[in-house]
């Protein structure tokens, strides 16, 4: 009998042999490229803390499968990974989530931080097989906005994979606002955006999550360059902003500080140069 140690961390499944011995699932495992247990905890903010069950994630060639245990009585769901638009993932200490976002639904997957080694290898092995679209005559790489300060380079480093390529990157650095509070002047955090172009997806960084300023936490999003659709520069009233569409009605506004706005056109410019023939589906 397999120890309830396994239940206790995320680990890395190679063959059935790895499953836990009361967690059945419904798989060709010969067929199987990388799998991952992410075991049950209570996960969110003081005062808003769920619990979620074990999950037991399987990667193969066309589909990605996410099943529960049995007490969930919930149905094994099997994703076509042609159909995953998106890739979401918060790093937040302790707690941390995964979210994927097809036309048809979002699967959330909240884990402990504690686990991200077994994750990102996981994701990884996702991303070789989901990023498979590549811009294959590359221009000359293209830097605007700010440079990169330390947390976002460390950032870059860390969600970059060695086999692909930065092409174009816009960075604005966190900083400060001043505006009126109660009558009073107060410093309001901006959070720091980051947005890339590689040769296979986009990718963008902040430190803004649910519309706040997270000093120590990075949320990450990425997308195959096959999904989307345009991106554009769109001017409001005291700044800009960079909208990403993609298909099926989903898209990302990056929030631009008016002084960064034509470093921002002049990225957006590029990045449109580069998609023509790869940004969409008819291109691919």
């Amino acid at each position: 009998m397999k120890k309830m140690a396994q239940y206790e961390h995320a680990y890395l499944i190679n063959s059935d042999d790895h499953l836990p011995t009361d967690f059945p699932v419904e798989a060709d495992f010969k067929r199987l490229i990388c799998g991952l247990f992410l075991p049950p905890g209570r996960y969110g903010s003081f005062g808003r803390r769920v619990s979620c069950p074990a999950r037991v994630l399987l990667l193969f060639p066309d589909l990605l499968a996410v099943a529960l245990p049995p007490f969930a009585r919930l149905p094994q769901v099997n994703m076509r990974l042609d159909e995953i638009l998106a890739i979401e993932q918060r790093h937040a200490f302790p707690n941390a989530r995964i979210t994927i976002r097809t036309p048809y639904a979002v699967q959330e997957w909240p884990y402990n931080a504690h686990s991200a080694g077994a994750i990102g290898e996981f994701l990884f092995q996702l991303r070789q097989v989901l990023l498979k679209y590549e811009i294959e005559h590359l221009a000359a790489r293209g830097i605007f906005g700010e440079p990169l300060d330390h947390k976002f380079g460390c950032a870059e480093s860390d969600h970059l994979d060695s086999d692909e390529r930065l092409i174009a990157r816009f960075f604005s650095a966190p900083s400060f606002a001043i505006q009126r509070k109660w009558f009073l002047p107060a410093k309001v955090p901006i959070a720091g955006q980051y947005l890339a172009m590689t040769s296979r997806r986009a990718l963008w960084l902040s430190d803004e999550m649910d519309g706040l300023f997270q000093p120590e936490g990075i949320i990450s999003c990425y997308v195959p360059l096959m999904h989307i659709a345009e991106v554009n520069l769109r001017y409001r009233e005291q700044d800009c902003e960079i909208a990403l569409f993609l298909f099926d009605n989903i898209s990302w506004h990056v929030p631009i500080q008016i002084d960064l706005c034509n470093e921002a056109e002049s990225f957006v410019k590029r990045v449109q140069r580069l998609l023509v023939g790869y940004g969409t589906k008819k291109g691919v």
